[in-house]
């Protein structure tokens, strides 16, 4: 089981980070290689974020099928208890 917690924590944190490379970006006084290393970071980060939503979707969907799972065993046992 993935910890549901840890990986909020962590989407939270890379959209800090792009918010903050980001704005970075609006800075006129970047150099073209700084401007080219805050769109390297900029996408490093988005890869990351995508990736641990997709890990979170992912485990909710697991969670919501368990739950449904249980659901129609209660419901067998109780039509036929």
């Amino acid at each position: 089981m993935i910890e549901l917690e840890a990986l909020t924590r962590s989407i939270n944190g890379l959209t800090e980070l792009l918010r903050v490379a980001r704005s970075d970006l609006a800075n006129p006084i970047l150099t073209p290689f700084q401007r080219r290393e805050a769109y390297h970071q900029i996408d490093r980060y988005s890869v990351d974020l995508r990736r641990h939503l997709l890990v979170m979707e992912a485990e909710r969907r697991r969670v919501r099928r368990q739950s449904s799972f249980g659901a129609r065993v209660d419901a067998q046992v109780t039509l036929t208890g």
